[in-house]
């Protein structure tokens, strides 16, 4: 047995060089795909690291996108690890201190990186962007007449969809159910909360200057703390002014009805 193990363990040796260490094996092409995708990082140059990635990943966004990738080649530390479904995992050491995993996969006969920890944080913030962008110029503009399809996605380039005449979608996902550009969901929040004023108003007390104060005065009845958001615009806390219950973002306002009972 003891004449064996040394001859075991040489064999296990020769394989794992075959497959992962020796010129062109299968690990050696991996490893150079890295080397490859994070000195592109590193250098700035985003297309050849986009044309790194699966198409799957790549498609989730633009190469100017990745602009906000930390870049660090690597210490020479990669360690191939095991198969997993989104790809073989890979633990890399990176040259500036620090490390990130990436995945890899098999494609039109090469390897291509299929996930990466850090473009994982970065996609993380899509959402927001998209939005931010969407509510802050794409909804204005067709709600002033203009083609939503005019406007793209910043994260992915894709364009806008409006459906319906009335709800904004981004082909990503990354608004959810839509915007609506029509102030539907908003005019129909403001006369609610126009008639809850009216209510407490009615009660005896006198005009609130806040949904907060509201809260506050009838113990909890009426209004909220922190006030109430805009269905549309999360940012965008609605106002009690002039005798009417208005909308920052959208600059429409529910008057207060009198005489509520």
């Amino acid at each position: 047995m003891r004449g064996r193990l040394p001859a075991a363990l040489l064999l296990l040796a020769a394989v794992i060089f075959a497959l992962v260490v020796r010129p062109g094996s299968p690990g050696a092409r991996m490893t150079g795909v890295i080397d490859r995708y994070l000195g592109s990082i590193s250098s700035g140059d985003v297309e050849a690291a986009h044309g790194l990635l699966t198409d799957s990943l790549g498609s989730l966004l633009l190469p100017g996108y990745m602009a906000g990738m930390p870049g660090s080649g690597t210490d020479g530390g990669i360690e191939l690890v095991h198969w997993e479904a989104r790809g073989f995992v890979a633990y890399v050491r990176l040259a500036g201190g620090g490390s990130r995993t990436l995945w890899l996969a098999k494609q039109d006969g090469g390897w291509r990186i299929s996930g990466d920890s850090s473009l994982d944080n970065l996609l993380g913030t899509a959402a927001s962007v998209c939005r931010t962008y969407a509510e802050s110029t794409v909804v204005p503009a067709v709600r002033a007449g203009g083609d939503a399809g005019t406007f793209a996605c910043p994260v992915t380039g894709c364009g806008y969809v409006l459906e319906e005449g009335s709800t904004l979608l981004c082909p990503a996902g990354h608004l959810g159910e839509g915007l609506d550009v029509t102030g539907g969901r908003c005019a129909a929040l403001r006369d609610s909360l126009a008639g809850v004023v009216a209510l407490f108003v009615s009660e005896g007390a006198g005009m609130p200057s806040s949904f907060e104060e509201m809260y506050r005065e009838s113990g909890g009845r009426f209004g909220q703390p922190g006030g109430f958001r805009c269905p549309d615009h999360g940012y965008s806390y609605y106002t009690i002014e002039n005798g009417a219950v208005r909308c920052p973002w959208h600059g429409e306002s529910t008057p207060i009805p009198t005489g509520t009972s």
